[in-house]
């Protein structure tokens, strides 16, 4: 341990405080982004970890492990939820879930929408993006090449950098590597996307995210 962090240590030892200060801030997060939470809790252990006793070093490990467990991987019923939504409240989801990424989003109309449900943009100094986003919501049915292929000649026509299609159906190994500009997620991956940037609870919070969200379109 190098003398800064020695001197810090002895310093809080003899404030009556514990030698490592506590890692309870991050407890806001796990209803509301738990993903963030994962992500400031790795930086800290990788700044500190060289510092840190071994006991501390499992703990945060362990505390890890728990929030990815419980926030995002969890799915209980969230898959009937999703099942229960009209097509056009899965493509508000779907909104809500790139605005909580940073996109700038705009829904499209229920109609001819050209193979796109939403256009999501990023234009920063370092990050600049067009992408089209697909929303699927079958119940049993199988995501069909042709859907594939229509917006990837969509995305080309129109110069997006890329697309995304959300399904709530079954998507073939050799359908998601079709093409390579066209990401696709399938239940199971979104609602671990919807869990770690939306929080654990979204499904609870959804009525309101969405009346929010339909504010700010208006």
């Amino acid at each position: 341990m190098n003398q800064l962090k020695y001197n810090e240590r002895i310093y809080r030892i003899k404030n009556k405080q514990e030698a490592w200060e506590g890692l309870t801030w991050v407890l806001p997060l796990l209803n509301i982004n738990p993903m963030k939470a994962l992500k400031a809790l790795g930086m800290y252990f990788d700044a500190e970890c060289i510092y840190m006793p071994d006991d501390r070093i499992h703990g945060i490990s362990d505390a890890m492990d728990i929030i990815e467990e419980k926030y995002i991987k969890s799915a209980s019923d969230k898959n009937a939820y999703i099942f229960s939504l009209t097509s056009r409240e899965f493509e508000i989801l779907i909104a809500i879930l790139y605005e909580a990424l940073g996109y700038k989003v705009n829904l499209t109309k229920a109609t001819r929408d050209g193979g796109k449900d939403i256009i999501a943009e990023i234009n920063e100094n370092e990050r600049k993006e067009k992408v089209f986003v697909e929303c699927k919501l079958y119940k049993t049915c199988e995501l069909k090449k042709e859907t594939v292929r229509a917006l990837g000649y969509t995305m080309l026509s129109e110069e997006a950098t890329r697309a995304v299609i959300f399904t709530s159906g079954y998507a073939t190994k050799a359908l998601k590597e079709m093409d390579t500009r066209i990401q696709i997620f399938d239940m199971e991956e979104m609602i671990l996307l919807l869990n770690a940037n939306l929080g654990e609870r979204w499904y609870a919070d959804f009525e309101r995210l969405k009346s929010n969200f339909m504010k700010e379109m208006s």
